[in-house]
């Protein structure tokens, strides 16, 4: 009897209600993200090799240090060069001095030399002359010269060491250089959204969470899809004049699939969602009134409602809380 009236009493009394936060429903533009992970690359890098043999002589640069085109950054002993080019100079000196005295002799007397001797001659000066830039282009690739602005990512050689002609990869390397105030995400897109990757499409890069994600678009777009790996390249150029960015990160591209313009939206936060249904709680006359409705695009930080609103609703915030339909709330101020 006891226990009988103690439940009539509860169920006469009025739930305790629960203070909650309330957020209006409201019309934005929302994406359909895909997530991708990438690696920043240099927009431009390479790797100097030489293109005589010798021994370096000097290197005036260092791994992280800034360069600009043609400035100097190795210089290679070439003796067997430098002495062929003397060579060079004197034959086309002697070949010069030749010209010039068989065309002397031929404009004092007509005849006395032979029109074809003439022409050998002066084919010798242009064939010493051929030879002598030869060798001076030949000196030339003894200095080695930045291609471009950028920055020194990798030494490979040290002062005395030799470095073979021709060679590939590490093999006649002495420093790398890479552009690196832009930077470039090479995206590979699975071949399901493959047709949905434009030049321009909204390119975001998620950072830690206290910052505003960077946002850009797709600069290149492959318009191939490997068969290997069943993805189309494209690539989001990322401006990194500040340094911000470093070269070879690993970093979440999110890409804009598609756009639904004028959508109604709710916070992430006001949405219930369990196994197969999605659901909000309206508050409405001092009770929280469950509701479902059927969602749309998700970009994590509100969600598109398709059915089940109608765009004047107060919408309760569920973070933190578990409630019932009917139950009772009050309004935060």
């Amino acid at each position: 009897m006891k226990h009988t009236i103690l439940l009539l009493l509860s169920l006469s009394m009025p739930l305790f209600a629960v203070e909650v936060s309330l957020t209006p429903t409201s019309r934005s533009t929302i994406h359909r993200w895909v997530t991708i992970p990438s690696t920043l690359q240099a927009n431009q890098s390479t790797t100097l090799h030489a293109r005589v043999a010798g021994h370096v002589k000097s290197i005036s640069a260092d791994i992280g240090d800034s360069v600009k085109k043609g400035q100097t950054l190795a210089v290679l002993e070439v003796p067997e060069i430098e002495a062929d080019m003397i060579r060079a100079r004197t034959e086309k000196e002697v070949a010069a001095t030749t010209y010039q005295r068989l065309l002397a002799a031929s404009e004092k007397a007509a005849g006395l030399v032979i029109p074809q001797d003439l022409d050998e001659a002066e084919g010798r000066v242009k064939i010493a002359e051929a030879a002598y830039q030869r060798q001076e282009v030949l000196l030339a690739y003894a200095t080695m010269t930045a291609p471009f602005d950028g920055v020194i990512t990798a030494r490979h050689a040290d002062v005395g060491a030799f470095i073979p002609l021709g060679g590939t990869g590490r093999a006649g390397a002495t420093l790398t250089i890479a552009d690196l105030s832009v930077l470039r995400a090479e995206i590979p897109v699975p071949e399901v959204e493959a047709r949905f990757m434009k030049l321009g499409t909204l390119a975001r890069i998620m950072t830690v969470p206290t910052e505003k994600p960077w946002q850009g678009s797709i600069s290149r777009n492959s318009q191939s899809i490997n068969p290997h790996a069943a993805t189309m390249l494209v690539e989001v150029d990322v401006p990194n004049e500040t340094g911000k960015w470093i070269n070879g990160a690993y970093v979440k591209i999110q890409l804009a699939a598609e756009t639904h313009n004028d959508a109604l939206v709710v916070p992430v936060s006001a949405v219930l969602t369990e196994k197969i249904s999605s659901s909000v709680f309206l508050f409405r006359n001092g009770k929280a009134v469950k509701t479902p409705v059927t969602i749309g695009f998700n970009d994590g930080q509100q969600i598109e409602v398709l059915t089940g609103l109608k765009g004047d609703e107060s919408l309760i915030v569920l973070t933190g809380l578990t409630l019932a339909d009917g139950q009772a709330v009050t309004a935060k101020p």
